[in-house]
């Protein structure tokens, strides 16, 4: 309940920017547009349930999928693996955090082992794998650090926000779409701070 949710806010918001220039530099990406682009038909949001539906397509999507993934995934999932590994700090330059981010990154791709290249996209099978196991090690890394789930939710909230807003307004400029997703993740972190959800925020024990 005493996070600092503008910190956070920024923190997940400088990660997912970070995020994107690093994936083009995988894909071998002309722009930051076309980076997105792929991310969104290749990696976050592929086959949507509810396309007739804005409502449950968002809800689904943009709040639902992150809530659950990152309590999942980043937070029962990583601390048995933090358990197992023996986790000495939190740095992430400490064994345990790199071998416990690797684990989870893994489990998160396998779990998302449909990721595919779309039409007329370039890359490969393992490329998009590759990304997704890059968001889920990263993900990890965030609880790591700040030793919260609050970075790696507004993170994940951040992506598929994003890829949402590529998808549906797909003749609107990157900067809209971004800022949309921005304004989107903005307000559903002033909602989680009204209702004072801090206390299932938590990730690692200390």
């Amino acid at each position: 309940s005493n996070n600092d949710y503008v910190k956070s806010f920024i923190v997940s918001l400088s990660v997912w920017i970070g995020f994107i220039f690093l994936t083009q530099l995988i894909t071998k990406s002309i722009s930051f547009a076309s980076t997105v682009e792929f991310l969104s038909t290749n990696v976050f949001a592929q086959t949507l349930a509810f396309e007739d539906n804005p409502f449950f397509l968002f809800l689904a999507y943009a709040i639902i999928i992150p809530l659950s993934e990152s309590l999942s995934f980043f937070g029962a999932l990583l601390e048995i693996a933090v358990d197992v590994v023996k986790i000495k700090s939190r740095s992430l330059l400490d064994v345990g955090s790199i071998a416990s981010m690797v684990i989870v990154g893994i489990l998160f791709a396998v779990f998302h082992i449909t990721a595919r290249i779309g039409p007329g996209a370039s890359g490969s099978l393992n490329t998009s794998l590759f990304i997704v196991f890059l968001f889920g090690s990263v993900s990890a890394g965030l609880v790591i650090f700040s030793g919260q789930l609050i970075e790696t939710i507004l993170f994940h909230f951040f992506a598929n926000s994003t890829a949402l807003f590529s998808l549906l307004l797909q003749d609107t400029q990157i900067l809209t779409i971004s800022l949309l997703a921005i304004g989107f993740t903005g307000i559903l972190t002033f909602l989680i701070k009204k209702v004072n959800v801090g206390r299932l925020l938590n990730g690692i024990r200390s």
